[in-house]
């Protein structure tokens, strides 16, 4: 059953809807106003009243719309962002398409996902949204070695796709390495794990926090199926008000972790 709105009720929607226009309206009324006045049409004390009266009532709703604006940043902050994966290449881009300073650390664990629709994108200089217009950008990705993909097959079968886009992975290293031979403010770095992961995501100006939990699926035949990677992503940001920075810190300290394993790695091989 369609109730019938209140006087009150309408007038507040016909407010929210005019109100950008009528702004306008008196801005230019304003500006009327004054070109009246050099005139010599109105008298300079009626013309300085009325353009107080309009500014004040402009100032009014400038006021208000600043307002909505920090309501609705404060009300973000303190909700708990969800996006589909499909999306994560849109978001990612709109906080670095104006930064002139990059930095990207993903966690993955074939990199299927991360890879293919996120970072070759990002990193691929015919694309008109490339991090090569930036001044500077340092990706770094870190996937599951080969060799503790080999150890955990049984469980790692549907990420076979680890050794096309490693070798995917060195070929833009290769193309980077010849396209900024003597810059090492734009460069790609690839680490190998060896254990299965908690979680995936990706970290962008060590400020905003993409995460992608790992879990283990129970199949019909009880058999449990490893996944991660192409779900929901939680988004965190540093100033949030549910645990972004502790979340923030979490992933650099795995991230961290990572290097520092490959380091050993290397000089221990």
């Amino acid at each position: 059953m369609k109730t019938d709105k209140s006087f009150i009720t309408r007038l507040k929607e016909a407010y929210e809807k005019g109100k950008k226009p009528l702004a306008y309206i008196i801005i230019i009324s304003i500006f009327g106003l004054e070109i009246l006045a050099n005139l010599s049409i109105f008298p300079s004390e009626v013309t300085q009243k009325i353009e107080m009266t309009l500014v004040v009532t402009v100032a009014m709703i400038l006021l208000e719309v600043l307002f909505q604006v920090y309501e609705k940043i404060v009300a973000d902050r303190g909700r708990l962002k969800v996006i589909n994966p499909n999306a994560l290449y849109d978001e990612i881009l709109n906080l670095v398409k104006t930064s002139k300073s990059i930095n990207i650390q993903c966690i993955g664990v074939a990199g299927r996902f991360g890879w293919y629709s996120v970072l070759s994108r990002l990193l691929d200089k015919s694309n008109n949204d490339s991090l090569h217009d930036a001044s500077s950008f340092n990706v770094e990705i870190a996937l599951i070695s080969p060799e503790f993909y080999e150890a955990n097959k049984s469980h790692l079968d549907k990420f076979d796709a680890l050794f096309p886009v490693t070798q995917d992975i060195t070929r833009t290293q290769e193309k980077l390495q010849k396209l900024y031979p003597d810059d090492d403010k734009k460069t790609l770095k690839f680490y190998s794990y060896d254990y299965l992961p908690n979680f995936v995501g990706f970290l962008i100006n060590d400020n905003y926090l993409f995460l992608n939990t790992c879990f283990w699926e129970e199949q019909d035949d009880s058999e449990l199926t490893f996944r991660a990677g192409g779900t929901e992503y939680l988004v965190y940001d540093k100033n949030d008000e549910f645990g972004g920075s502790l979340y923030i810190d979490r992933f650099n300290g795995w991230f961290n972790y990572i290097r520092q394993a490959e380091d050993v790695g290397k000089l221990s091989s």
